[in-house]
């Protein structure tokens, strides 16, 4: 058996080491299918005749019940408004056994509908009002994480751009985590990232970093067109994921890639993972399952490596499933297994050993 296959199962296991605060905004995400078979009368549009309603943790909702299912103690802290999603919001997270700590502020919870037929999504309705924090409002939530960080290891923030997480709260929530030698991830949103300075590490989507990377420096203006896919191009990544973490003064910067996988950079190393994904059925939600894996990974002292590597395989899972998914410990575990099985004498070469 190989060590490195060992060595990540090691790490998967230590997981409910860790205790979690989630920070971010909450969505819920709400799935109506049913068979489409005939066109309505009144405009050029298909009938949905509804059979199945489905609700699940978006958001920061989502990072929380991911990182549960892989068996960390989990806190969440979140807006929402006075209101019966909100209601089943907190209904969702204790059923998912964890600790909720709703901030009530706003007009309406976030709430997204989406409208499926045949596994297709027809529409998707959204249930929002933009968010503006108070001074005062900052000030408790920046004291309610200093509060909880006593009781926990790590700290991950979920920015969707709600409001939630805006310039002041993130930067407090970075130096009160960085006081108490807490590590912090924060996946972003947005183009100014200035306002994530500090952190020990941000994980942004490819076409978030690219307009990331013109927002610090408006001179680079190649990025628009670089490829992960094309050798080249992959190496230009690499110099600019460096470029952005000393600009940042992160100790990691990681950038999901879509089809073409994820890559990480630190201090020491820049490495680069081709996707494990043998099925993509839907892509919502897998940033916050690689959040989550990553997080637990690091909480458990393992390096950026091994997290990226698990994270990299985590998200590959949950593409394969339908609307937002969750990713337990076992069926990270038995992927792996299931990996080297089938490829004993190139799973690795092909899935931690990529182009580095």
């Amino acid at each position: 058996m190989s060590t490195n296959f060992q060595k990540l199962d090691r790490i998967v296991d230590s997981f409910p080491i860790n205790s979690v605060l989630c920070v971010g905004d909450m969505i819920l995400d709400e799935y109506i299918s049913g068979p489409a078979d005939r066109l309505s009368p009144e405009a050029p549009v298909p009938v949905i005749r509804r059979q199945n309603v489905r609700q699940v943790l978006g958001g920061v909702g989502n990072v929380a019940a991911n990182l549960a299912a892989l068996g960390c103690t989990t806190s969440v802290l979140y807006a929402v408004a006075e209101d019966s999603e909100a209601n089943q919001i907190k209904q969702m997270l204790s059923d998912r056994h964890i600790n909720a700590y709703p901030f009530t502020a706003g007009l309406m919870t976030t709430k997204k509908q989406r409208i499926m037929a045949h596994k297709q999504q027809i529409c998707r309705i959204d249930s929002e009002e933009p968010l503006y924090l108070t001074k005062q409002q900052e000030d408790k939530i920046i004291y309610q994480v200093s509060s909880l960080l006593p009781h926990i290891n790590i700290v991950l923030i979920s920015d969707y751009n709600k409001g939630f997480i805006s310039p002041r709260v993130v930067q407090g929530i970075i130096q009160a985590a960085n006081d108490q030698h807490k590590y912090i991830l924060v996946d972003p949103k947005g183009s100014d990232y200035t306002k994530y300075q500090g952190a020990t590490l941000i994980k942004p989507n490819f076409g978030e970093f690219k307009t990331a990377i013109k927002r610090l420096d408006p001179d680079i203006t190649e990025v628009d067109a670089l490829n992960p896919a094309h050798e080249q191009d992959l190496e230009k990544i690499k110099q600019l994921t460096s470029f952005m973490r000393k600009k940042l003064n992160t100790r990691s910067i990681v950038v999901t890639l879509g089809e073409h996988g994820m890559l990480a950079s630190d201090e020491t190393t820049t490495l680069y993972r081709p996707t494990v994904a043998k099925a993509v059925s839907d892509v919502s939600g897998a940033g916050d399952t690689s959040l989550a894996v990553l997080g637990a990974a690091l909480g458990s002292c393992t390096t950026l490596e091994n997290a990226l590597d698990l994270a990299n395989i985590g998200a590959g899972v949950v593409v394969a499933k339908e609307g937002t998914s969750t990713l337990s410990s076992s069926e990270l575990k038995t992927t792996i297994r299931s990996m080297f099985n089938n490829e004993p004498t190139t799973f690795w070469a092909k899935t931690l050993g990529a182009r580095r």
